[in-house]
C-alpha cells in the first residue's frame, strides 16, 4: 500500500468525505478538499487537486486505511488512483449548509428560465418575467437532485392549482419543406 500523501488544503475549512458502498455493510472512504467534489465530477479539476490523501479508508474519521486485499476484492485492483476516481465519481459526497444552498439556488434559476422560455401568461400570451417566477419559487420547495422538466412541470402544476400563476405552454407551429426521397424518415419523427 502506498504511504500517505499529505496535501495542502484550505484553513480553516475541514476536510470532506465521500463514501462509497459497496454492499450492505461495507463501505470505502477517500478525504477529499472541500468544495473540489462537484467540479471533478464535472471534469474541471484534476484527481491530485481533489484528494487530500491518496489512501482508501475503511473509516476515514478514524482514520483505518483499507487493506489491499478489501480494496482488490471490492474494485477488481489495488491502485488507489483509480478507485479513487471510482468513488469520487459514484459516491455519495458530503456537502456543507452553503453548497447544498448554493445547488438550489442555481436549479431554481434553471427552472426559472425554463418556465420563462416554455410557458407564455394565459391571458396574455407573453412570456412571463423572472422576477414573477422566481417569487413563485420561493414558495415552493425545490430539491438540488431531482430533474429540471419534472420538476417545472410539478412546479406550474401545483401554481395554477394555487392560482399563484396563470400559464399556458407555448407551442410552435412551423412548415418544413423536404425532398419525397426523405418523406418515410421524416414522418417517423415527426409524427410524434
Amino acid at each position: 500500500m502506498p504511504k500517505q500523501q499529505k496535501k495542502k488544503h484550505s484553513a480553516g475549512a475541514s476536510p470532506k468525505i465521500v463514501r462509497f458502498k459497496v454492499s450492505k455493510n461495507k463501505s470505502f472512504e477517500i478525504m477529499v478538499n472541500p468544495g473540489t467534489v462537484a467540479t471533478f465530477r464535472q471534469d474541471r479539476s484534476s484527481l491530485s487537486d481533489v484528494l487530500l490523501v491518496e489512501t482508501v479508508f475503511k473509516n476515514a474519521r478514524k482514520a483505518v486505511p483499507a487493506t489491499s486485499d478489501e480494496l482488490f476484492e471490492a474494485f477488481g485492483c489495488t491502485d488507489v488512483r483509480k478507485i479513487a476516481e471510482r468513488i469520487l465519481s459514484k459516491g455519495d459526497a458530503q456537502t456543507s449548509s452553503s453548497e447544498r444552498k448554493k445547488g438550489v439556488e442555481a436549479k431554481k434559476r434553471n427552472i426559472a428560465d425554463f418556465i420563462n422560455r416554455n410557458y407564455a401568461d394565459a391571458r396574455t400570451g407573453l412570456p412571463i418575467p423572472l422576477n414573477r417566477i422566481l417569487s413563485v419559487l420561493e414558495k415552493q420547495r425545490v430539491t438540488a437532485d431531482c430533474d429540471l422538466v419534472l420538476e417545472a412541470r410539478r412546479i406550474v402544476d401545483e401554481a395554477k392549482k394555487k392560482g399563484e400563476l396563470s400559464v399556458k405552454r407555448k407551442e410552435t407551429v412551423m412548415t418544413l419543406s423536404l425532398p419525397a426521397k426523405f418523406k418515410r424518415e421524416a414522418s417517423v419523427l415527426f409524427e410524434r
